[in-house]
């Protein structure tokens, strides 16, 4: 996915994060950044970085030059910029500016899953059982509290151009609230952009262990809907004490539905992660539920329901982590006819997203970086 011309990024969102010695020009990926405004130059009208180190998207380098936005987006840049007389100005000089992607869908900086199950973050005992509250997860869980800064994965990542990653806490139905972080800094007050972003939720379940709910996909769509007419309910409670005070007794305090109460309300966006076309219908069947406006997260089938996204006018992260031949599958051995297709028709699925005119981002997931600018190639070779 490479520039071929210098930092021409005027159709854009730019986001400028806090760093020590070098300014990021974040571009392309994530339309988040345009719904909910992060701590960037995008919150004035006009602003400039003058007299700054500028390296262009092609390699060429401005030894001192000008970036000039108008809301949010880049408007000219080079050595003989004129700022307009309205414009907020950051002095660049000792800084560098350079453009970078932004992968809208990570979990880098996130403590390793436990292999017990899906919830808790960190290790456990390799023949431990997952307990019921490590597969429903914790809404209130925030990615900008659990995010370490560095590491192997992070700077990989950065290596292959990606200045910036939407990160989320990885288990449970309700695995948590993610956070928008750069991928550069050694404090987690620099790193993090913004946080929460969105709330996350999905389709996971805890089959195959006795006595843990849900284990099932009917299961988990019923704990999800539960959850949130437990969140109205425990709203309502509180909502009752605070009107009559007396002869009510105090609701306790719970943070799980809190935060649900604040995705039901809207003050929290909801994002599901569904891949499959079933998976999709049954997300957007329980925002209706609720009147939440979804965002989809994955939607490797998402070219199967476009239609229906787009009259919702449901934005999508869409995962560059495509279905692969199993590797434990004998080479003679042949696929279905079902499987072949659903592997060829995934590339295509982001030109017809932009076909249909449908707002969309392109996430990494847990592809390593190498195989998801890969796979980014392959997006656009499919349209």
């Amino acid at each position: 996915m490479r520039r071929t011309e210098p930092l021409e990024l005027d159709r854009q969102r730019i986001l400028v994060p806090k760093q020590i010695g070098t300014v990021l020009l974040l571009g392309a990926a994530a339309f988040m950044l345009g719904l909910w405004p992060a701590r960037s130059l995008s919150a004035v009208e006009v602003s400039a970085i003058r007299e700054a180190r500028i390296v262009t998207g092609t390699g060429k380098i401005i030894g001192k030059g000008t970036v000039v936005f108008r809301k949010g987006l880049i408007t000219d840049v080079g050595e003989e910029v004129k700022i307009p007389a309205d414009a907020q100005v950051v002095e660049g000089a000792g800084l560098t500016v350079y453009p970078g992607l932004i992968d809208a869908y990570t979990h880098l900086g996130m403590p390793a899953a436990s292999p017990a199950g899906s919830g808790t973050q960190g290790p456990a005992p390799a023949l431990a059982l997952p307990q019921p509250e490590q597969v429903r997860g914790d809404p209130s869980l925030a990615a900008g509290d659990l995010v370490k800064p560095g590491g192997s994965s992070i700077e990989e990542e950065r290596g292959t151009g990606v200045t910036t990653a939407l990160t989320c806490p990885r288990q449970g139905v309700f695995p948590g609230q993610s956070a928008l972080i750069n991928l550069a800094g050694s404090e987690a007050s620099i790193v993090v952009v913004r946080s929460p972003v969105f709330l996350t939720i999905q389709f996971t379940t805890g089959s195959g262990f006795v006595g843990v709910y849900p284990n099932s996909l009917m299961g988990t769509v019923a704990f999800i809907r539960q959850s949130f007419y437990d969140a109205i309910h425990y709203r309502e409670e509180n909502d009752r004490y605070h009107r009559m005070k007396r002869g009510v007794p105090r609701p306790e305090y719970d943070r799980k539905l809190a935060t649900l109460g604040l995705a039901i309300h809207g003050d929290l966006p909801v994002a599901f992660i569904a891949n499959t076309d079933g998976d999709i219908r049954r997300a957007l069947m329980i925002a209706d539920e609720f009147k939440i406006k979804p965002i989809i997260i994955g939607g490797l089938q998402s070219y199967r329901v476009v239609d229906t996204l787009k009259a919702r006018n449901v934005p999508v992260i869409l995962s560059m982590d495509f279905p692969k031949r199993a590797k434990d599958l004998p080479e003679d051995e042949d696929e279905p006819i079902r499987v072949l297709r659903e592997r060829a028709e995934a590339p295509k699925a982001a030109g017809l997203l932009a076909r249909a005119g449908l707002k969309f981002a392109l996430m990494s997931g847990t592809l390593s970086s190498q195989d998801f600018m890969s796979n980014v190639q392959k997006a656009i070779e499919g349209g």
